[in-house]
């Protein structure tokens, strides 16, 4: 967690406010980015792509990370393409 603190304290000392942007957003935003990961693994290998270098990807950050499985809330594919589309009352 000291690389994603520093990056979030480069983000702060930038211009971004910590107040809007705080460091549990930061750490919340960089494991959803596993859970999309872990969704988008399978649907990779349904239409046999590739999926060898996602699984490294994914494969080196859980070595590296060693999270607590119960930590990582699975999130239902509704949920990521809703959070990808942009809203009118969203800005």
């Amino acid at each position: 967690m000291d690389v994603l603190k520093a990056y979030w304290e480069k983000l702060t000392t930038s211009g971004v406010s910590p107040q809007d942007y705080t460091f549990e957003q930061c750490v919340a935003h960089y494991k959803a980015g596993l859970d999309r990961w872990l969704w988008l693994f399978p649907l990779l290998a349904t239409f046999n792509y590739n999926t060898k270098y996602f699984h490294d990807k994914i494969d080196s950050f859980l070595e590296d990370h060693s999270p607590d499985a119960t930590s990582f809330p699975i999130v239902s594919v509704v949920e990521i393409f809703d959070s990808l589309i942009p809203h009118p009352e969203q800005k």
